[in-house]
């Protein structure tokens, strides 16, 4: 077994015997830069992406790169709320009539509720949202020599709790109460 891997700053005070070039850890020279929502998000999810994006960004846990995919975490939120709203007035089920009798069957538009809940929470997790994906990313930065995460600000996502509130058909299956 090799022994364990020194610090850079132990390796800097024992000097350099072997005259090998020491790995310096690369370093963000630049200050993240302001990322305006895309055209095409629709008005709730241009509202999350107001709300979330800047902390994310302060933190660099959203990039220029990764524009798109978190403009589909907020496309997602969107019609996550629009389907709760729905359901709320119009209620979880309805009652159609047959020749055979009357069904009581879920409202479809559960199934688009609930699958949005399902591609959030991965999608929350790939942006640092929850706190496990949090603890990892912050982890991971501290274990890299030269970044300091304790300065950076945490984003703190409180606001989508109702989203995933118990309702009465939540644990059902791999599609809720569908299957």
């Amino acid at each position: 077994m090799a022994p364990p891997k020194k610090s850079a700053e132990e390796n800097e005070l024992r000097g350099n015997p072997g005259k090998r070039p020491n790995p310096v850890a690369p370093v963000d020279v630049l200050p993240p830069s302001p990322m305006p929502a895309p055209h095409y998000l629709s008005a709730r999810a241009k509202q999350f992406w107001d709300e979330y994006a800047p902390d994310l960004i302060a933190v660099r846990f959203v990039r220029t790169t990764d524009a798109p995919l978190f403009a589909l975490v907020c496309e997602t939120v969107a019609e996550a709320f629009e389907s709760k709203e729905i359901l709320e007035r119009d209620g979880y089920t309805y009652e159609t009539h047959t020749p055979h009798g009357s069904m009581i069957r879920l409202h479809p538009r559960y199934a688009v509720l609930d699958r949005a809940r399902r591609v959030l929470v991965p999608l929350f997790d790939r942006f640092g949202m929850s706190p496990a994906a949090r603890l990892s990313i912050l982890s991971k930065l501290a274990a890299t020599p030269g970044r300091d995460p304790a300065n950076a600000p945490g984003p703190v996502i409180d606001d989508t709790a109702d989203l995933f509130a118990d309702d009465p058909l939540s644990d059902a299956g791999p599609f809720g109460a569908l299957n």
